[in-house]
């Protein structure tokens, strides 16, 4: 049975409510059942007006009809909206949706407009009118997109609080868009929009392109592959939006990309609380150490200190008791150092610690960290059992003198062998000597290595046995930690573990390092578990070496456990019982030696019964037995009541300019990976001073050359206080300053004269200069322009009866000359630019050789300066008596 519900005429059809009910025959006298208030041909009649008959059902006529032929029970109108197809009012939408077709006291729905969808549309989006925006933002966003992926320059003529308008950038072009506030609601639609185009094309300099737009459109990208050199994503970019990108709007695109993925420095710091109440809550029993300053601006972020329990508790159970501690510079924009201290895991791989997070490498620093780190793991309980191996960075060896001072402390070779160079003892033959010396595993074949170094070089000797030998030989290893390494290696592996992190900022960087241990315990964890050896399985190889080693010596048994060992060139005894070799070698890492291995094969046993416990498989799996816990995103964090801290001032320089991103390496070391140079994998040479003979600098830079221009300062200060000088009265000229310091220069000693002196290729050149006219075969002057700046390049008059021939005979002139001369107050002489001129008084002879210089005239001041021609040289005997020097200048 149909039945609907009545319906007045006046209001639209539209909002009709139709209800199937379907029952059985029982229920044909059910009180709850009612017949229609009007028959059925009004019904009918109602359903021609409103219903169109041409509308498909399911997209086909035929279809709908077959199923109304099926079931005569369902109308056209309540199969569709059976069907959802139109969208039924009764219908309950999903609840991640922020739509309603229409309220509970909705007499009738509103209109719905297009709403944009940043997921959707981002990307590439198309405007239309009446489109809804959530905010101004999102609205201006999306027109950018729109012109700039079709090639189009925007300008945005309004853009204030409730409205923004934009046009197409080319001149006659009629596209437009205007987007404003609805009204009674806080979101933005586009009210007018005229899409048409006239006289545009693809613009591939397009000016509208900003780093802000690019940055936010290409953030993606950084997501996936964080290095994206900035190359790279130049050519990304140029590729996809067809338009030219300078380097550096791609290098500030960048930039804003990351900021926005990795988030603002400020905010950063301003949750750090939260991130270590987040870290106690999942790991109550880790040290998680912040400290804080205060100062005229508040409370400052200063120190953090992390150590998990998982890192704390395996290495206390299984690992050998050597640590390494280093320090690392971070790369990001506050810049700091990570300090860190790594050990040894049963299967020689680096075992982390802790990492701490401060302002520089000093002894405060160290103190703070190594007080911290003894906490963890009660180091000053027991110090003789320690060992610690570093690079002697600035400040640690004075912390552990404070504070563990019977622990054993080694020193990195590699850094030692790094300071012998600083020190101007390099070569191979003594680099050689020094990694014989330091592998040198007897006091006996220690001293030998350094007789050696004696012959080789003796002050490299002096310079190395000043320093202590337990601190750099195996030769003055102490047995007990059962570790030979001469390298700080495993705190080299766990910068280099985390290179990638020291680039973020502070947050993000703390959860990449959190991340990556938490990976590398669970994977160290189920490797593991596949292995079937009772030793591990870098321990097996070493051990395997040596097994094939051990086939060169001949055992010579003395009773059960004692043996002599011969080999190609040596002779030790071994002591199986005690586990010990004369060539100390298996006491030093407790793997049998070669030697111990052909005692053991005496004896009809297997070596790995005699590899210490520190290298069991079980050991190791007690290495790695707690995990890291996971902890929450951000949203999650429980909040901290305080007041967020500040970020820290670790270095001023840090924020001006583009942060530093590579380590300086020393000139024999390889560049580093994917760097491009010329002289890839070969030493470069070093700069070699030719005043002093310094390699390291140049003479621009040479300490020696600025000792001697202070030198002439002081001494031309002193000559003035001596009254040598001008006067306080007279007046002075820059020129005669100039002269007064090349002069000064010259009188100097003979080693400063030879090596202060510009060489410079005199040339013979005619005066171009207006002003000077020389005629004759004689090259007279007729008249000179004495009023020319200091920058004619033409020969000028020089009062004071001096004759300059040359730069050499200007400054050889200058011991000699007096300064009590009738020009010797006036400042205003200049020696001529080109020295090659012969200037002569008339009242000189002309047999007067030209290379000699005219002393300074006796007369008086006030006598009239006498007149200078210009004359050719003496002939000599080998000239020609016709020949001529006419227009030409004679150089001497």
């Amino acid at each position: 049975m149909l039945r609907s519900g009545a319906i007045d005429p006046v209001e639209e059809p539209v909002e009709e409510t139709v209800e199937v009910a379907v029952f059985s025959e029982t229920d044909e006298e059910d009180s709850d059942f009612y017949d229609s208030e009007y028959d059925f041909e009004e019904d009918d009649k109602l359903f021609e007006v409103y219903v169109d008959p041409d509308i498909e059902l399911m997209g086909s006529k035929d279809k709908g009809k077959s199923v109304l032929e099926e079931n005569e029970y369902v109308t056209e109108k309540m199969y569709d909206r059976m069907q959802n197809e139109e969208g039924d009012e009764d219908c309950v939408d999903d609840s991640d949706s922020l739509d309603s077709a229409c309220g509970s006291d909705d007499e009738s729905p509103g209109k719905k407009y297009p709403k944009f969808n940043p997921r959707a549309h981002s990307k590439n989006p198309d405007l239309e009118l009446g489109l809804v925006f959530d905010s101004k933002q999102q609205a201006k966003f999306a027109i950018q997109s729109h012109c700039l992926r079709r090639g189009m320059m925007v300008q945005f003529e309004k853009n204030d609080g409730s409205r923004l308008r934009a046009k197409c950038k080319n001149k006659g072009c009629v596209w437009t868009v205007h987007v404003s506030l609805m009204q009674g609601d806080h979101t933005w639609q586009i009210k007018t929009y005229n899409p048409e185009h006239s006289n545009c094309y693809w613009n591939y300099n397009n000016k509208s392109l900003r780093s802000n737009w690019i940055g936010k459109t290409f953030v993606k990208k950084f997501k996936s592959n964080p290095k994206l050199g900035t190359s790279a994503f130049r050519d990304e970019i140029c590729t996809t939006l067809k338009a030219n990108v300078s380097r550096s709007q791609a290098y500030r695109a960048k930039r804003k990309a990351l900021k926005i993925m990795q988030g603002n420095i400020e905010d950063q710091f301003s949750r750090i609380r939260d991130y270590c109440n987040e870290l106690k809550r999942t790991d109550d029993k880790a040290t998680v150490i912040l400290k804080l300053t205060e100062d005229e601006e508040g409370i400052r972020f200063h120190r953090l200190y992390i150590c998990f329990s998982a890192c704390k508790d395996g290495f206390k159970a299984a690992c050998r008791p050597v640590v390494g501690v280093d320090g690392c510079f971070l790369k990001g924009q506050k810049g700091g150092q990570l300090l860190s201290a790594v050990g040894i895991d049963p299967n020689n791989n680096i075992f982390p610690i802790c990492f701490a997070l401060v302002e520089g490498e000093t002894k405060d620093t160290w103190m703070w960290f190594l007080n911290l780190l003894d906490g963890d793991l009660g180091i000053s309980e027991n110090q003789y059992r320690w060992t610690f191996m570093s690079d002697k960075q600035k400040g640690l060896i004075p912390a552990f003198e404070s504070l563990f001072p019977d622990a054993e402390n080694r020193f990195c070779v590699r850094h030692l062998h790094t300071n012998m160079k600083k020190d101007r003892f390099g070569g191979m033959a003594v680099k050689n000597a020094l990694w014989a010396a330091a592998r040198a595993s007897r006091i006996e074949e220690f001293g030998r290595r350094l007789e050696e170094l004696k012959a080789i070089d003796e002050l490299a000797y002096s310079w190395l046995v000043k320093k202590p030998p337990n601190q750099w030989s195996r030769s003055h290893f102490s047995p007990f930690p059962k570790c030979d390494i001469l390298l700080n290696n495993m705190c080299e592996c766990f910068n280099s573990f985390i290179l990638d992190a020291r680039e973020k900022p502070i947050i993000p960087m703390l959860e990449t390092i959190r991340t990556l241990l938490m990976t590398r315990l669970q994977l160290n964890r189920e490797k593991a578990e596949k292995w079937d050896s009772a030793i591990c399985p870098k321990i097996r190889t070493l051990l395997i070496k040596n097994m094939k080693d051990a086939g060169e010596c001949i055992p010579i048994r003395s009773d059960e456990w004692n043996f002599q060992i011969v080999g190609p060139f040596d002779q030790y005894t071994v002591n199986v019982k005690e586990m010990s070799c004369s060539c100390r070698r298996w006491e030093l890492t407790g793997i049998p030696c070669r030697h111990a291995i052909s005692a053991i094969w005496c004896r009809n046993e297997n070596p790995e019964m005699y590899v210490h416990k520190y290298y069991n498989v079980e050991e190791y799996k007690k290495c790695y037995e707690k995990p890291i816990m996971p902890i929450n995103g951000p949203d999650l964090w429980p909040k901290c009541q305080l007041v967020p801290p500040l970020p820290p001032k670790y270095d001023e320089k840090a924020d001006v300019g583009r942060p530093q991103k590579q380590r300086r390496r020393q000139p024999d070391e390889p560049p580093a990976p994917g760097i491009q140079t010329k002289l890839r994998g070969v030493i470069r040479k070093k700069n070699k001073c030719r005043l002093c003979g310094t390699v390291g600098h140049n003479s621009k830079g040479c300490k020696r050359k600025r000792n001697t221009v202070n030198e002439q300062t002081q001494t031309q200060r002193s000559n003035a206080g001596a009254g040598h000088g001008p006067t306080p009265h007279s007046p002075v000229n820059p020129q005669t300053a100039a002269v007064q310091v090349a002069t000064s220069s010259a009188s100097s000693s003979g080693v400063n004269q030879k090596t202060t002196q510009t060489k410079e290729k005199l040339q013979v050149r005619r005066p171009s200069k207006k002003g000077v006219n020389i005629g004759g075969t004689s090259n007279r002057i007729a008249s000179v322009n004495i009023n020319q700046g200091p920058t004619i390049h033409t020969p000028m008059l020089i009062k004071g009866g001096k004759n300059y021939i040359t730069l050499t005979n200007l400054r050889a002139s200058s011991g000699n000359q007096s300064n009590s001369g009738p020009n010797s107050g006036n400042p205003s002489l200049k020696p001529p630019t080109h020295p090659n001129m012969v200037l002569q008084p008339s009242n000189v002879a002309a047999s007067q050789s030209a290379s000699k210089s005219v002393s300074m005239s006796g007369k008086s001041a006030s006598q009239p300066a006498p007149k200078y021609t210009s004359q050719a040289p003496p002939k000599s005997a080998s000239q020609p008596s016709g020949s001529s020097v006419s227009k030409k200048f004679w150089r001497p």
